[in-house]
C-alpha cells in the first residue's frame, strides 16, 4: 500500500525503464485495476526542479545555477526559437561549489542556449539528469550564454 509520496518514489524508482506498471485503487470501497503505460525515457521527462533534494544537484551538474526556461514570449522577444534550449538564470550560488557558476563567470539574467552540445529546448530536471548522467566528476563541460547582444562561452567543472 502506498502511504506517502515516499512509497510512491519508491515504487517508481523500481519500476521499468518502459511498458506499464499495474496498480490497484480503492475508489468508494471498490478495488479498481489500472495499468500505467511508461514510454521509453519517461523518467527523463520529469521535472525535478522544485524538489528540495534538487539543490546538490545543481551544484554539482551546473555549479550553483537556477535555470528558468523562456516562455515562447520571451524567447521571440530575443529572437530565440520555441525549439531551442533558453535558460533564464534566474540566481546562483554564492558559497562552495554552489559558487562554481559563479566563478566561471555567470551572471545573473544570462540565457543559457547552449550546454555540453545541448542545444533544444528543455527542462531544468532534463538537463541536470543528462549532465549527471552523462558526465562524470572532474570532467568540465561547455556552456553558451547570451548577455544582452554578446555571446559568451564558460566551461564548468562536474562536481
Amino acid at each position: 500500500p502506498l502511504l506517502s509520496s515516499a512509497d510512491v518514489s519508491w515504487a517508481l524508482h523500481r519500476a521499468p525503464e518502459s511498458g506499464s506498471l499495474p496498480v490497484v485503487v480503492t475508489r468508494a470501497g471498490a478495488a479498481q485495476k489500472l495499468d500505467i503505460k511508461l514510454t521509453p525515457g519517461w523518467r527523463a521527462k520529469s521535472d525535478i526542479s522544485r524538489r528540495v533534494a534538487t539543490w546538490p544537484m545543481r551544484g554539482m551538474a551546473v555549479g550553483g545555477l537556477i535555470l528558468v526556461d523562456l516562455s515562447d514570449a520571451e524567447r521571440a522577444q530575443k529572437g530565440l526559437g520555441p525549439e531551442k534550449m533558453a535558460f533564464f538564470v534566474k540566481g546562483l550560488g554564492q558559497y562552495g561549489k554552489h559558487a562554481a557558476a559563479k566563478n566561471a563567470g555567470f551572471m545573473k539574467e544570462d540565457v543559457v542556449v547552449e550546454f555540453d552540445g545541448r542545444k533544444e529546448r528543455m527542462t531544468e530536471g532534463a538537463l541536470l539528469g543528462h549532465l549527471l548522467q552523462n558526465r562524470k566528476l572532474g570532467e568540465r563541460v561547455r556552456a553558451t550564454v547570451l548577455r544582452g547582444d554578446q555571446r559568451k562561452e564558460f566551461t564548468l567543472p562536474m562536481q
